[in-house]
């Protein structure tokens, strides 16, 4: 499944639909782009049905998670229009466009 893509990302197409699928690779467009290399990914707040996640420290469960039960909060995904999972992310820089790495400071 996701272990013979070389880009994986998890496509939400409706509640309960999701699929592992290849995405492109980011390009450096503009001299201000940033190409991050996301290393993990979690549940978003968001996400979470609150009234059955009341406690931070629970363990999430599948019927907890709001996208994956509802397909979205406002705007609802679907087949033509699904959603990549995740964006709450630890990433790294993979690729600096010229005017970023001039300006970037590191500590």
């Amino acid at each position: 499944m996701a272990d013979s893509l070389k880009n994986p990302s998890c496509f939400l197409y409706g509640p309960g639909v999701a699929k592992f699928e290849e995405s492109p690779y980011p390009k450096i467009e503009d001299q201000c782009d940033v190409v991050l290399r996301i290393e993990y990914v979690g549940v978003c707040g968001s996400d979470v049905n609150s009234s059955a996640f009341p406690i931070p420290s629970q363990t999430l469960t599948f019927d907890q998670v709001h996208f994956w039960n509802h397909g979205g909060i406002v705007n609802m995904v679907d087949e033509s229009h699904p959603l990549i999972m995740g964006h709450e992310d630890h990433s790294s820089f993979s690729l600096l466009a010229t005017f970023v790495s001039r300006h970037l400071i590191f500590p």
